[in-house]
């Protein structure tokens, strides 16, 4: 077999494509691509479903892949197009046929909500998405969307009676390349991946193909494939997982075979290390936290069995430290481990080797010495802070070896730059100013360097680059990632600041830890306010980046040096300095504060001096409350200021509200706080002011704001971190099946139902919450409710027939169902009512280290309390939830997706008071909502408390996706019984309506075709359980309605059924709702007391269908199918009445 040669061959007007090209036409007959988890049928197929494809075949392939997008869609060098796909054989199919179509391949992961897809889209002008069935409604324009199928050979989806003339056509289109074809150079792009940034706004990384060529090709001349002596074969296989876009490519250029991980088996300790032995891989590329959580995960000897195959490990993405170095080493001597310093922006960096014993005192290891071509550069910290002036003047520094700096990269590995953002490229990519140093090596073209942010530092022996950490001004304030630098360039931008310098003060990691800020006003006689400013940055920088502290002084200190450089050490201390006022006279030009006292928006800065001062005792007590808490004088606080908007958060508002509690005997709760938190309205709550007030503010709550309050602190680490390699691994591990599911809401109606699935997943461990009083108690109250709804035997059945053979009912012994569980469910005593869901600190931080995924179904369900009242448990309680999918160790960062379990409640009964005349006329009797609507439309017309709840937590989920958190929002319907078991929600009104007229023997008559849509609650629980667990990838990012698919069936329908099959010969009559109200006064004591709250909806002018396609895509190919509701299920759900 025979491998191309890279040595003394010039690369430099080759692309990645090309190298694939003439590797192909070497090795035509070699396996080039193995796939275990596809049903694609072209190529080689194994026993077990495995896919073989060899050079040849992804040759043909993406030749004819590549014709179609240069021919059907116009794509040609740097035009972009999208891959929406799951790893697998399809992916690297449709990554090298953009490649050879001259275009730039985009990655989209299948975990991103869908307004970052369509933004993904829209701002890379992206020609097409390349996507299968599965993924294809995610994208709302089908005019993009190229769905690609698994019938050989043509991965093109068609229609059954057309896929002859397509095929034809397919045969009739010219040869690779057609005559239409532009070929791409060296300097094109070869690909654009979106990355957040610590703003949350996500940014196109450009890279061209120049860069790729020359990483990938150095590495492959550094660590050779392996090639048998006797037969000249390429032997290595190289698994494609981790960072799958940047190594599915890199065996495909050497004659090597590139084998993909499946993302269920990447992350799961025990999966990945079998699948490496079982398939012979040979070399991979991980993350330091998944080798150590493979090395914590199982003994020594297992792990050294199962990887011994290995001849090279690579570690990228997190710095290595010295005890993974040598355990790893230690352990299996023969692997080569490498440390890889790899960049979005520039490709490979550095390498260094692992095996080097490193010095006594080093904690990590080094990243080794920068690759053939490229050089790295140390600058002087000092010349960061005015980066742009410091380059054209030329000034810039570089430091000693041994002393630290920030790195920059040059060479041919050098990105272009951000995607449509001129301003943020120029500050990150820089002309280079030091091609004239003396000694500078003239080899090395590097006339753009790359900024990386990076803390580093070359060793003055080894020569080799150490990374240290951040060094562009980026702290952490209750876990969220500040930019100094951007909050000083808002503030500058103030008319009556001349300057400013940001600082963060307080111990790390300490609650206590706040932004400072100082600055120098353009006047003295005429300073801004604190109240002013902090109005002003409302505009510029998120909340949490806001100061709590605002020191006024004369200048920033300089340093005595030629440069001048601001000197920080410099400023004065934050206690003794002098500080802004916190209003002045003139802020009143800019509204009163309302008649509570609250103050938002403009509305504060407009508020007059009287009503900034304390009026009274209790404010006055307050204020001293928030001074002492917020480490602020009371001269920089006014009776206006919203707590969260000077420092304050929920674990603070926590203590405000005991110690106004203790020092005025009064009962605050945190809820009044976060509905009005400034001292005024405090204040007139424990004076009980407002009366009417108070009740006209609950009916007329921002909804919109309650959800926007989501604590700052709640926030994925890695993502904080705004790196492509840190979002990849949330991304990826969402996707992935856990092996411990956190439940809540056991004790429910649905959620007992889910549980009981989830207990019949083998190798599964559900952890559930539940209301007690210790974890003993917690599990009774679990065992219970499933025997309530009598779920305990069928899962002691399913439970038994997975372990061992399956039995017959009589072998079910229910005494040893603790024992049965004793694996399978850990009950954890708490309260979602409760910070930290009741739990001491560190419960909660063991409970989300022990976690892999989160299943929220707990809510306190009142249609009569209002929003106040079922806040805490509902909205609160889900903050806590996704506070708790956010909790990390010290060491460790592990994020777990959230399944939140919402209601269709959340979209009023009436659609005549949302919707046009137009659209109600055209849809007549019903509007069709789809799974993605905007949910924005439908608060202002929600009223009961429950539904308004529910909208809060719905929208809270999609703000912590907005953060990086995978998510998914699954919308129960009507929970009908089970079309089991037949055991049904006593409280269910829909099940109340329906005894009630099989007692009273009438039915209401109403004024609309009012329907029944109802859904088994057993087809619920099996689609929450099987899409959560088994099949994550589904549905995170997705809006799910969990309802049947089958038409709702009008109650007159009901009626009928009822009176073919009552026992009696009397026939359902039809009265009055009056009429009715009276019968079931006498008959049914729930329904009657239930009425009231239920009566609207026989009222409602046009109903809403919820439209399900989401769900059906995500349940396709599964055995879960939800029963038609008809009169077979009412005699299971009402055996007596019925015969």
């Amino acid at each position: 077999m025979e491998t191309i040669t890279y040595a003394n061959k010039n690369f430099d007007d080759l692309c990645l494509h090309d190298l694939f090209i003439e590797q192909a036409k070497k090795t035509p007959d070699a396996i080039a691509l193995v796939d275990y988890n596809s049903s694609y049928s072209a190529g080689k197929k194994g026993d077990d479903g495995t896919i073989e494809l060899t050079y040849r075949q992804v040759d043909e392939i993406t030749d004819a892949l590549a014709v179609k997008l240069i021919e059907d869609y116009g794509v040609g060098p740097d035009a972009v197009v999208g891959i929406l796909l799951p790893r697998c054989a399809q992916y690297v199919l449709a990554y090298v046929a953009i490649l050879k179509a001259g275009g730039a391949y985009m990655p989209l992961e299948l975990v991103y909500p869908k307004p970052l897809l369509e933004r993904a889209v829209k701002e890379t002008n992206a020609k097409l998405v390349l996507t299968n069935d599965t993924y294809a409604n995610r994208i709302d324009d089908p005019s993009l969307v190229l769905a690609l199928t698994e019938e050989a050979p043509f991965f093109v989806d068609v229609d059954g009676q057309q896929q002859q003339q397509q095929q034809q056509q397919q045969q009739e289109r010219p040869s690779y390349p057609p005559p239409s074809y532009v070929a791409p150079k060296a300097d094109s792009l070869a690909f654009c991946v979106m990355s957040s940034g610590t703003t949350g706004t996500p940014k196109g990384i450009c890279q061209t193909h120049r860069a790729a060529v020359h990483s990938y090709l150095d590495r492959i001349a550094r660590f050779p494939f392996h090639t048998n002596a006797e037969t000249g074969a390429t032997e290595d296989r190289a698994g494609a997982g981790v960072f799958f876009v940047w190594e599915l490519m890199r065996p495909l250029l050497q004659g090597a075979t590139t084998v993909v991980i499946p993302d269920h088996v990447l992350f799961d300790p025990d999966a990945v290390t079998k699948f490496v032995q079982d398939r012979a891989i040979t070399r991979m590329l991980w993350t330091p936290s998944l080798l150590q959580l493979v090395l914590d995960s199982m003994p020594a000897e297992v792990a050294k069995e199962r990887l011994s195959g290995l001849r090279y490990l690579w570690l990228c993405g997190e710095v290595v430290s010295r005890d993974l170095a040598v355990g790893f080493t230690s352990l299996l001597p023969h692997v080569e481990l490498v440390n890889l310093y790899s960049i979005s922006e520039c490709h490979d960096v550095s390498i260094g080797d692992l095996k080097r014993e490193l010095g006594p005192d080093a904690k990590y290891a080094t990243c080794g010495k920068a690759i053939p071509g490229v050089k790295f550069y140390i600058v002087d910290l000092e010349q960061t802070d005015d980066h742009e002036a410091s380059t054209k003047t030329g000034v810039m520094k570089l430091v000693p070896d041994g002393e630290k700096g920030e790195v920059y990269v040059g060479g041919p590995v050098v990105g272009r730059g951000y995607l449509n953002m001129p301003e943020k490229t120029a500050d990150r990519f820089v002309d280079n100013p030091f091609l004239d140093l003396e000694g500078e090596d003239s080899t090395i073209h590097a006339p753009r360097l790359y900024r990386t942010g990076d803390l580093g530092r070359v060793l003055p022996d080894s020569k080799e680059l150490e990374i240290l950490g951040r060094c562009d001004f980026m702290v952490k304030i209750r876990g969220y990632s500040v930019v100094l630098g951007a909050i000083e360039t808002a503030l500058a931008k103030h008319h009556k600041l001349s300057s400013a310098v940001v600082l963060a003060v307080g111990g790390e990691g300490s609650r206590d830890k706040k932004l400072v800020a100082y600055v120098v006003p353009v006047s003295w006689e005429d300073p801004p306010s604190a109240s002013s400013v902090r109005q002003f940055l409302k505009d510029h920088v998120p909340p949490y980046a806001i100061p709590s502290t605002f020191c006024v002084i004369d200048a920033l200190p300089v340093a005595a040096t030629a440069a001048g450089k601001l000197d920080r050490k410099k400023l004065p201390s934050h206690e003794t300095a002098k500080r802004l006022r916190a209003f002045s006279v003139d802020d009143q030009d800019v509204v009163d504060a309302d008649a509570d006292g609250n103050a938002s928006g403009n509305d504060k800065a407009k508020a007059t001096t009287s009503q900034m001062l304390p009026e009274n005792d209790t404010e006055k007590g307050i204020l001293e409350i928030w001074s002492q808490l917020l480490d602020l004088t009371v001269e920089e606080l006014s009776v206006v200021d919203s707590f969260f908007e000077v420092g304050g958060h929920s674990l603070l508002a926590t203590k405000m509200v005991k110690m106004i509690n203790e020092r005025f005997s009064a009962e605050l709760t945190i809820i009044a706080v976060m509905e009005s938190p400034t001292i005024r309205a405090i204040s007139n709550v424990l004076l009980h002011k407002g009366g009417d007030e108070a009740n006209s503010a609950a009916n007329s709550i921002d909804m919109q704001a309650e959800a926007l309050s989501l604590d700052p602190s709640v926030y994925p680490f890695p993502t904080r971190k705004g790196n492509t390699m840190s979002r990849f691994r949330i991304e990826s591990s969402a996707l992935l099946k856990p092996r411990v599911v956190f439940l809540t809401g056991g004790t429910g109606y649905l959620g007992s139902h889910i549980l009981s699935e989830l207990l019949q997943i083998p190798g599964l461990t559900t952890i559930c919450l539940a209301r007690a009083q210790n974890d003993a108690a917690a599990k009774q109250r679990l065992i219970q409710t499933m025997e309530k709804y009598k779920l305990l035997k069928g899962t002691i059945q399913a439970i038994q027939s997975s372990d061992e053979e399956k039995k017959s009912d009589e072998t079910v012994d229910l005494n040893v169902f603790e024992d049965i569980l004793d694996s399978r469910l850990i009950a954890i005593a708490g309260d979602l009512s409760k910070p930290l869901l009741g739990m001491d600190d560190m419960q909660f931080k063991s409970l989300a280290l022990e976690i892999d995924s989160i299943i929220h179904c707990g809510a306190e369900v009142n249609l009569i309390k209002s929003y106040s009242s079922l806040k805490e448990s509902n909205v609160l309680g889900t903050q806590e939830v996704l506070r708790l999918a956010t909790t990390n160790g010290f060491i460790k960062t592990k994020v777990k997706p959230v399944h939140y379990i919402s209601t269709n409640g959340i979209f009023p009964v009436d659609a005549k008071a949302y919707f046009s005349d137009d659209e109600l006329e055209k849809e007549r009797t019903s509007i069709h909502l789809k799974e993605d609507v905007d949910l924005d439309k439908f608060s202002p017309f929600l009223s009961e408390g429950y539904a308004m709840t529910k909208w809060v937590a719905e929208r809270m989920c999609a703000v912590a996706e907005s953060r990086g958190l995978p998510v998914s929002v699954m919308r129960p319907g009507n929970m009908a019984g089970s079309s089991l078991t037949g055991v049904c929600n006593p409280d269910d009104f829909n099940y109340l309506l329906l005894q009630g007229i099989l007692q009273a023997g009438c039915a209401p008559l109403v004024d609309t075709n009012y329907a029944l849509d109802l859904t088994p609650v057993n087809f619920a629980a099996q689609s929450i359980a099987h899409l959560a667990v088994q099949s994550p990838h589904l549905v995170i990012g997705q809006r799910l309605h969990l309802q049947s698919p089958h038409k709702p069936v009008p109650l007159e329908k009901v009626v009928e059924w009822l009176n073919k099959e009552r026992s009696t010969s009397t026939p359902i009559e039809s009265v009055s709702r009056a009429e009715w109200m009276k019968r079931i006064d006498t008959t049914n004591e729930k329904l009657s007391s239930g009425w009231l709250s239920f009566e609207k909806y026989f009222e409602a002018y046009t109903w809403l269908e919820l439209d399900s396609n989401n769900l059906q895509q995500a349940l396709k190919g599964s055995s879960i199918e939800c029963p038609d509701f008809d009169i077979a299920l009412l005699e299971k759900w009402f055996p007596k009445s019925l015969a």
